[in-house]
């Protein structure tokens, strides 16, 4: 029958929702991802299709405070206390990574200077980019004290234009047991989908070219 099984995601929603309760749903995002918030609680971003479908069975319904199992749903949450696989790489990392004083200071030559009123900070916003690629996320799941969305984007389109992030790139290392190694490296730039544009319009030929790009 159409309904007997759940797909992965079907059972990592429902899991999750056992596990803590209500959960709102943030619709139109390409992959499952969902994170715990302090007031906030189970938030799970994902496509339209994921909660559909939940909906359509009877598996969960909508409430005040979000979406909620039903009776149905939580007979069909799978049986294990331990975190499905499916859940547990789909768990956002929504805790700030900050760029260091000495990492800041050995790009900040890149930066275009300042004219009239004052820019948005600059650690903030390249932190806030840095953990977008490293991270995999969409502009929308960066943490908010990055700016918010359409602050990272709109920098990251003019920066990488203007072949700052380029440079940046470039010159933005970490320490690592077999000596520094670059904070953003070709395997980052080619599995997010920002940063493949970024790529295929030349932004970052130092790192990764649009042919080496395309041959992957």
């Amino acid at each position: 029958m159409k309904w007997k099984t759940l797909t992965p995601n079907q059972a990592a929603v429902l899991w999750l929702m056992r596990e803590h309760g209500s959960a709102v749903f943030r619709d139109g995002f390409r992959r499952l991802a969902w994170s715990i918030t302090p007031g906030a609680g189970l938030t799970i971003d994902g496509p339209n299709l994921i909660r559909d479908a939940l909906l359509a069975r009877g598996l969960i319904a909508a409430s005040a405070t979000g979406y909620v199992l039903t009776v149905v749903g939580k007979n069909a949450v799978p049986m294990q206390k331990e975190m499905p696989q499916r859940a547990a790489e789909t768990r956002l990392q929504l805790e700030p990574i900050w760029l260091t004083d000495d990492q800041m200071q050995a790009v900040s030559e890149w930066f275009p200077r300042s004219h009239g009123k004052p820019r948005l900070d600059d650690r903030a916003i390249l932190s806030g980019i840095v953990m977008v690629l490293r991270e995999n996320l969409m502009w929308q799941q960066a943490p908010a004290v990055f700016g918010g969305e359409m602050a990272l984007r709109r920098r990251w389109n003019q920066w990488g234009a203007s072949g700052v992030l380029g440079a940046v790139f470039a010159h933005l290392f970490e320490p690592a047991s077999n000596g520094p190694r670059l904070v953003i490296t070709d395997t980052m730039l080619s599995r997010n989908a920002s940063a493949r544009r970024g790529v295929f319009l030349g932004w970052f030929e130092t790192i990764l070219s649009p042919e080496e790009l395309e041959a992957a």
